[in-house]
């Protein structure tokens, strides 16, 4: 999206607000103070993606026969289980995959 200036707004631009908020006018080194925020932000802000499983979790295997791997939807969920090394091993033993 494309925004033309006008010539007053060439001498003060100001930063628009995406929430509504008051626009705050951008002058001198306030624009790359704000960008080296954002940009420190962005690297140094842990992701809390789900890595991969860590050795010492394990596959549950529900009263229900579903075989529930780590970073699935119900792992945390899962309360009555029996413990597998592995997913193979809880399929072997009669378990599902789940559905979702």
């Amino acid at each position: 999206m494309a925004v033309t200036l006008g010539k007053e707004a060439k001498q003060n631009p100001i930063l628009p607000l995406p929430w509504g908020g008051k626009a705050v006018p951008i002058t001198g080194g306030v624009t790359m103070k704000l960008l080296l925020i954002l940009v420190v932000l962005l690297f140094v802000t842990p992701v809390h993606a789900q890595g991969p499983a860590r050795s010492s979790e394990v596959v549950k295997k529900s009263t229900t026969g579903i075989c529930h791997a780590p970073g699935t939807t119900y792992y945390n969920k899962t309360k009555n289980f029996t413990p597998f090394k592995t997913l193979d091993e809880c399929l072997k033993s009669g378990g599902r995959l789940p559905k979702r």
